[in-house]
C-alpha cells in the first residue's frame, strides 16, 4: 500500500458523551475560507503511539447501557459528574496491553472494597485491583492486587510485595486509579504520582486477554466515574528483580486431568 506524502500520524481519540450519542473526534482542523472559519471533524479509533505502535483509546464514563451491563449496578450523579454504583462490565471491550483508568470516591472509613477489573474472560475469571478505604492510610493493604478464578476470590492468598501496598484514600472526593497492564506484570498509580503505588510483577492469570469491569457495593459508600482505557499492544513496562522464594511454599503445580477416585493407585 502506498502512503500518502506529506501524512503525520495524529493523536486521535473516541468520546461516548453522557447524551448516549458516540462521536469520534479528532483535533479540530480549521479552514479560511470567504465565510470564515470551519471546523472539520475526522472520525477514526486509532492512535499513533509515540513508538509507533497503534492503540485505540475509549472513554465509557457515561454508563451508556449499550456499552455496558449494568444488571448489577446504579447509574446516578455523585459528587458532580454521572457515577455509577455496584458491579458492571464493558460489553465489547478487549484488553491484553494497555493502560485503564478510573475515578473513584468512597465514604469515610467504608468498608466498600471498590475494585477495578480488568482481562475479564467472564463474571468468575478476572485480574482485580481494589480499595479498603478503612485500612487507609495506616495499614499496608489498603490497595491490593486479587485475581479471582472460576468465582473463588482468594484474596488471602496475595498479600506483601507485589499483591498489597498501604494508601492514602482521601474520602468524599474523586481520587485517581490508573493501571499499566503488559504481559505478566503491572503497574497501579494513584491521584497522578510519578511512581506506582504497587508493583505487580506477576499476574496470576499470566498474558491473558478480556474486557473491563468495576465492582462495589450499591450502598452509597463508593462510586466509580469517568473510566477511560488505551488498548496498546506495544507497551513494555521495566523488568523486575526476582524475588526470593519463601521456605516451605510450593509455588507451582502440575495437574493431571481427572479421574475416578476408586480408580486410583496410591
Amino acid at each position: 500500500m502506498r502512503k500518502a506524502a506529506g501524512l503525520k500520524p495524529r493523536r486521535m481519540c473516541l468520546r461516548i458523551p453522557n447524551n448516549n450519542e458516540r462521536i469520534l473526534t479528532m483535533r479540530q482542523h480549521e479552514r479560511s475560507s470567504g465565510r470564515g472559519r470551519r471546523s472539520v471533524l475526522a472520525m477514526i479509533l486509532f492512535l499513533a503511539g509515540p513508538a509507533g505502535g497503534l492503540f485505540a483509546r475509549q472513554e465509557a464514563s457515561g454508563f451508556d447501557p449499550a456499552l455496558w451491563d449494568l444488571s448489577r449496578a446504579k447509574v446516578t450523579d455523585r459528587l458532580g459528574r454521572p457515577a455509577l454504583s455496584g458491579t458492571a462490565f464493558l460489553k465489547n471491550a478487549a484488553l491484553t496491553n494497555g493502560v485503564v483508568e478510573v475515578d473513584i470516591a468512597t465514604a469515610p472509613g467504608s468498608r466498600s472494597y471498590p475494585g477495578l477489573l480488568f482481562r475479564v474472560k467472564d463474571e468468575s475469571n478476572y485480574e482485580r485491583v481494589y480499595l479498603r478505604p478503612h485500612r487507609s492510610p495506616y495499614y499496608d493493604d489498603a490497595l491490593q492486587y486479587a485475581p479471582m478464578f472460576n468465582g473463588v476470590d482468594s484474596w488471602q492468598l496475595y498479600h506483601g510485595p507485589g499483591r498489597t501496598a498501604s494508601l492514602d484514600i482521601p474520602p468524599d472526593r474523586w481520587n485517581h486509579l490508573k493501571i499499566l497492564v503488559s504481559g505478566d506484570q503491572a503497574r497501579v498509580f494513584w491521584n497522578g504520582g510519578a511512581e506506582p503505588a504497587l508493583v505487580i510483577d506477576e499476574l496470576a492469570r499470566g498474558a491473558s486477554a478480556g474486557t473491563i469491569g468495576l465492582s462495589g457495593p450499591t450502598d452509597g459508600t463508593a462510586f466509580f466515574s469517568g473510566l477511560r482505557y488505551e488498548v496498546d499492544e506495544a507497551l513494555k513496562l521495566p523488568p523486575v528483580a526476582a524475588r526470593e522464594p519463601v521456605c516451605g511454599v510450593i509455588g507451582s503445580w502440575e495437574l493431571s486431568g481427572s479421574f475416578p477416585l476408586l480408580e486410583a493407585d496410591f
